[in-house]
């Protein structure tokens, strides 16, 4: 969806990318935002890029998009196929959710994994409607996504 409605640099620009960080795309399809950062010239790459998707065939698109990339990318950057909702971010320090047609029970459970016990690195995060990452969004912003989650917005800071 990303990739029709927003580019993977306005992604990055939200996030506020530095190579400090350890990225994560919850839900990564066929892996372009995961590889894209690990590829970034137009801002610092992440230290690590990983991408987690649950469904086998665009896990296997992803993985062999990551086969085809260099010895650099494949060095910072990780696609695997299992359930996002299980994956460990105790480190992930920046995370992207391409969660517009999530139904609302789904996008509360990204919401509980992503909370400060669960992701520590992560800090609080920033909820974003689709609109505010095509503006631009804090440089205080760890967590993209382009539906608030709902409904339990108490999880999650809702600083603008």
């Amino acid at each position: 969806v990303y990739g029709e409605v927003t580019t993977p640099e306005s992604i990055f620009k939200a996030l506020n990318i530095s190579a400090e960080d350890k990225f994560v795309d919850l839900g990564s399809g066929r892996g372009q935002l995961v590889l894209a950062a690990s590829m970034r010239l137009a801002g610092p790459r992440p230290q690590s890029s990983t991408g987690v998707e649950l469904i086998d065939l665009r896990h296997e698109e992803a993985k062999k998009a990551w086969e085809k990339a260099g010895p650099i990318v494949q060095s910072t950057s990780t696609v695997k196929c299992g359930d996002a909702l299980a994956e460990d971010v105790t480190t992930t320090t920046k995370a992207f959710i391409c969660n517009q047609t999530f139904p609302a029970d789904l996008n509360a459970a990204f919401c509980k994994a992503l909370a400060p016990d669960k992701a520590p690195q992560v800090g609080r995060t920033f909820p974003a409607l689709l609109s505010r990452l095509s503006a631009g969004l804090a440089a205080s912003s760890h967590v993209v996504s382009f539906r608030l989650f709902l409904p339990f917005p108490a999880l999650c800071s809702l600083s603008t």
